[in-house]
């Protein structure tokens, strides 16, 4: 008996941590409000794309673009909006790892690999 309660609340507690790493899906007014801001920051002219928005990092920029593509999906008014955002912030994202590839000689082995299908 004493391993069944022991067990119960192991599994209790397990649950309680996972439930807390569970994102929702972002409100429209949320999905409206953030593209809107992110768009207007992202836009701002910079000579290339991986020096736009230096203040905002790498790791933020896949935060937004996460949010932008679920957007998509709980608000397909704005769908073309969303898409749009997300493309730049890819374009900056993908454009700093490749200047980060160039900068630690690491473009060619890139393209080594992908040339033999390591994807």
């Amino acid at each position: 008996m004493k391993t069944f309660w022991i067990l119960a609340i192991s599994m209790t507690l397990m649950s309680a941590v996972r439930a807390q790493h569970v994102e929702h899906a972002p409100t429209v007014e949320q999905c409206r409000a953030d593209q809107a801001l992110w768009d207007d920051k992202i836009a701002q002219p910079a000579k290339d794309w991986a020096n736009s928005v230096p203040e905002i990092s790498s790791r933020s920029l896949n935060v937004m673009l996460n949010e932008m593509v679920a957007c998509v999906s709980v608000d397909a008014v704005y769908r073309s909006k969303y898409n749009s955002t997300s493309k730049v912030i890819s374009l900056v994202v993908g454009d700093r790892a490749m200047d980060f590839l160039i900068r630690h000689n690491l473009k060619e082995k890139f393209y080594q690999e992908d040339d033999s299908g390591r994807r």
